[in-house]
């Protein structure tokens, strides 16, 4: 996202991504950073991945991490 994001309580934003078959890669990767003009909790930040492939699915969860960067 190159602008960005205000969130209010208990809010939400989906990102979906589509699969680029010729790249392969292992995956996509995000660092979310923000701020807040008081003292708030840290967010809460998930992946969730569902895909198939022929007859097999897949999915996973998982969750985000704080960083020092």
């Amino acid at each position: 996202m190159a602008a960005p994001l205000v969130f209010k309580p208990l809010s939400s934003k989906e990102l979906v991504l589509k699969i680029s078959e010729p790249t392969r890669s292992s995956g996509a990767n995000f660092i979310v950073r923000w701020k807040a003009e008081e003292p708030v909790n840290l967010p809460l930040v998930e992946g969730l991945m569902v895909g198939f492939m022929q007859n097999h699915g897949i999915s996973f969860l998982t969750q985000g991490r704080d960083i020092q960067e």
